[in-house]
């Protein structure tokens, strides 16, 4: 496993809500930044949460095309990834 996945940002990126994204990205990095340092750093953590995600997996490939995310009021959200505007 490597250390770090990065993904293209563009797509994501609309000329309207550039603002609400950023917002968004650092709600997400102040919410899990002090996990994620945990679970790089506590090799018992770590195995915690991988088994976690493990036990999630029930979907395959053909299942990723909807999402989920978490707001900061800890529901969760999903929609059809197909329906994301996407800059062109």
């Amino acid at each position: 496993m490597g250390n770090e996945i990065s993904y293209p940002l563009k797509p994501f990126l609309v000329e309207a809500g550039k603002e609400a994204f950023w917002d968004r990205c650092l709600a997400i990095i102040d919410a899990t930044s002090a996990k994620m340092l945990r679970i790089n750093a506590d090799p018992h953590f770590f195995t915690q949460v991988f088994a976690e995600l493990k036990s999630e997996g029930g979907c395959g490939p053909q299942d990723y095309s909807r999402s989920c995310v978490q707001s900061s009021n800890h529901s969760i959200r999903c929609f059809d990834v197909s329906t994301i505007h996407r800059e062109t």
